[in-house]
């Protein structure tokens, strides 16, 4: 017989977010004529390096070749060609099918096997104008495993891409990264960033412009995020960024003059007011805080994980990377790795844990988001979301907008004019730094 005091005391799903704004991202494409799709799992295609860049193609408006260097694509007729200085190399073209007629997209597979990374338009934008810079490195697929030439590549096209959307008239840009395995449910599905590491800069409406760091940090805390009751004093994902807290305030944050680091109910944030565009190119970003930062971050989802499964995250990466040249993975033996581990005391994080486990709202497996806020002049807050819970319930995903305390909704019926879409491929494209990397 059920209690009708702890029924009362669970977070029910319409409790646990409640968004400070909202914003509709409509479908992109900048080819309508052919075919473009969100690619993401549970679609079996989307392990393979080559459909995946196949399936972004048409949006995509720059590679990175084998040689380490990033060249434009540009849109020539109904043709795309990499522009090499004055030389021009064949990408795609659009044409009619010889069985059919209908306009069918072929890429040229000479230059597909050389690319190792693309800046894409994403057809499903976390803004208003955003842009994806996508890894598809063959033999290390997590950002922090990619060759160190890459990993300063990554970082100085987004420093050029946020410096340039400040000098366009926009004071607060934001950026985003999501750090999953992913998943074979429909409620774990995404673009598995153990297997191409992927981000996003974005703009959101101007409305929310507003919205300061200390709003964000407010916002973020009186969420149930991940809580498994209402009575609850901490969350799940508090409970994880604690586990890194002293690290960072002792290890990472003393890099950066006046930096504050604040556990919330969502995870943890960093605000450094000194903090700009230009700090995201120095090597110091990448070697005190991004590598730091996603290794301690790791660390700990992996400790949640060992809590309440029989396995390690580590083995489900593992095994997921292993699957990037197969059409699809062994269901069975994916879902051993989330077998609960019935030895361990349940207190505190594991018991919230396995509350959650047992009501079915776990995610298969745990992963994280990291977002910023950069105000030009003023700084930039940096939002750490632990993904503890599946995201299967309406507006709650795991995600830097919803880091923001921001519902996001990317509805694939209501779709940006191909126009609009092109002039923003435009606009990105022209942050593109070539030169070669050392």
């Amino acid at each position: 017989m059920s209690n009708p005091e702890l029924e009362n005391d669970r977070v029910k799903a319409s409790d646990r977010f409640a968004p400070s704004g909202s914003i509709v991202c409509p479908f992109q494409s900048a080819h309508p004529e052919v075919e473009v799709e969100r690619i993401y799992r549970p679609s079996p295609s989307s392990y393979k390096k080559e459909i995946t860049i196949h399936g972004m193609g048409p949006n995509t408006f720059g590679i990175i070749t084998q040689n380490g260097q990033m060249y434009p694509v540009e849109d020539n007729g109904a043709r795309q060609v990499v522009r090499v200085g004055n030389q021009e190399h064949l990408f795609a073209e659009i044409k009619p099918s010889e069985e059919d007629g209908k306009l069918i997209y072929v890429q040229n597979p000479n230059i597909t096997k050389c690319i190792k990374g693309a800046r894409v338009i994403p057809v499903g934008t976390w803004g208003e104008r955003a842009d994806m810079l996508i890894h598809f490195d063959e033999k290390h697929q997590g950002f922090v495993d990619l060759p160190r030439s890459e990993q300063l590549l990554h970082f100085q096209q987004r420093k050029a891409t946020i410096q340039a959307i400040h000098e366009s008239g926009r004071p607060v840009v934001y950026w985003g990264a999501n750090n999953s395995p992913g998943g074979i449910r429909p409620e774990d599905r995404g673009l598995q960033s153990v297997l191409f590491f992927h981000d996003q800069t974005f703009e959101l409406p101007e409305s929310l412009d507003s919205l300061s760091p200390d709003d964000i940090r407010a916002n973020r805390d009186r969420q149930n995020w991940d809580k498994a009751r209402l009575s609850d004093k901490d969350s799940a994902s508090k409970m994880i960024c604690r586990g890194l807290e002293r690290e960072t305030r002792d290890e990472i944050i003393p890099n950066y003059q006046s930096g504050q680091v604040n556990l919330d109910q969502m995870g943890m944030t960093i605000y450094m007011p000194g903090f700009e565009a230009k700090d995201l190119g120095d090597t110091a970003f990448l070697d005190r805080f991004w590598l730091p930062v996603s290794r301690l971050m790791h660390r700990e989802l992996n400790k949640a994980h060992k809590m309440i499964f029989d396995s390690s995250l580590d083995k489900v990466e593992e095994y997921v990377r292993r699957q990037k040249k197969n059409p699809e993975i062994d269901r069975e033996r994916f879902e051993k790795f989330f077998m609960l581990n019935k030895s361990t005391e349940k207190t505190g994080l594991s018991q919230t844990l396995d509350i959650l486990y047992h009501s079915n709202e776990l995610r298969h497996g745990f992963g994280w988001s990291a977002g910023a806020q950069f105000r030009d002049g003023e700084g930039a807050l940096f939002m750490l979301t632990p993904g503890i819970r599946r995201s299967d319930e309406p507006g709650f995903g795991l995600g830097p907008v919803e880091g923001l305390t921001i519902a996001l909704s990317r509805p694939r019926d209501i779709v940006t004019p191909a126009e609009e879409v092109r002039a923003n491929a435009d606009f990105f494209r022209s942050t593109i730094n070539s030169s070669a990397l050392h």
